[in-house]
């Protein structure tokens, strides 16, 4: 698990290198890779051949094997491969519990050009495709839409909000345990902090699309759990169509990020 410090965050992922490293390896044979703002091929992801689906499900036996009753499968990377990860967790005798974490695109956008070097629009591009990939795949689902924001001014309510959504049954936190939380957690550790006003200035469709994040963080069932910012893969339409719509710079241009 990736607990260590690494390069962007000083306290470490908590992730699985090994899920990484597969989830690369598959982006890289379907052409792509996590640069790479494009959708995937929808066809070839619904039909994966099964000894893709059965390595993903030695993954999480390697990385997550034991008795424990719950454990967390963490990687941005897994927007991108919803389906697989679904299909190997069910295969697998796991019940999902999805949560789905966000930023304020523009803050994203501004950590990416620090870290990699990448324009803002690449990086407010990647930042859709992401949230698109992960909300669309998710529909039908239990799940929990948790604001970075909120997530810091009040975990202990964010966790809440996560077992009533979701329907997870959570481990009481241990006053012991809940104070040390209270001192992992810093917003020092959150290099970019931009206003809802200057949010406003970036593009308009990932603003749009942050709001309808706020919306489904309080309202994740019903009909405002699908707020009209967010129906943009409705009627079947693809999501690199829609970001072309709204995207003012070549596709040649984003290629140049996601193979360099």
């Amino acid at each position: 698990m990736q607990e260590s410090a690494v390069y962007g965050n000083s306290r470490g992922f908590f992730e699985s290198q090994a899920i990484a490293n597969w989830n690369d390896v598959l982006m890289a044979t379907m052409g792509s890779s996590w640069r790479d703002w494009c959708s995937l091929d929808r066809d070839v992801l619904s039909s994966l051949p099964r000894e893709i689906v059965a390595r993903a499900i030695r993954l999480l036996a390697e990385e997550f094997g034991g008795d424990a009753p719950l454990f967390v499968l963490k990687d941005p990377r897994i927007c991108r491969f919803v389906p697989l990860w679904l299909s190997a967790l069910r295969e697998a005798g796991v019940t999902p519990c999805v949560v789905i974490p966000f930023r304020a695109p523009l803050e994203v956008a501004h950590s990416l050009r620090e870290r990699d070097g990448f324009a803002i629009e690449t990086g407010l591009l990647l930042w859709l495709r992401h949230v698109f990939d992960a909300e669309w795949e998710t529909r039908g689902l239990r799940r929990a839409f948790v604001s970075m924001e909120e997530f810091l001014d009040d975990w202990r309510e964010s966790v809440r909000w996560i077992a009533r959504d979701t329907g997870a049954v959570l481990p009481l936190v241990a006053e012991s345990s809940a104070k040390e939380i209270d001192r992992f957690l810093s917003r020092d550790l959150k290099h970019h902090n931009l206003s809802d006003s200057t949010l406003a200035t970036a593009h308009v469709w990932a603003s749009r699309a942050y709001d309808a994040l706020l919306i489904l963080a309080r309202h994740p069932f019903g009909r405002r759990g699908t707020p009209r910012s967010m129906r943009l893969h409705s009627r079947s339409t693809p999501p690199a169509v829609c970001l072309r719509r709204f995207s003012h710079l070549r596709k040649a241009r984003f290629n140049s990020w996601a193979l360099t």
